[in-house]
């Protein structure tokens, strides 16, 4: 489960979408995940 990108919270599928748009190709940001009750963070290059 996605759960914040850079920092900011995913509260919806709403926020989801409103951030992604706001995005580049080929810029580099962080994504919280929540996966098995644990949460990591991956840095990711569109």
């Amino acid at each position: 489960i996605i759960v914040a990108i850079n920092g900011k919270t995913i509260n919806s599928i709403y926020d989801y979408m409103y951030r992604l748009e706001r995005l580049k190709q080929g810029q580099t940001i962080t994504v919280e995940v929540k996966r098995d009750n644990e949460k990591k963070v991956l840095i990711i290059q569109l």
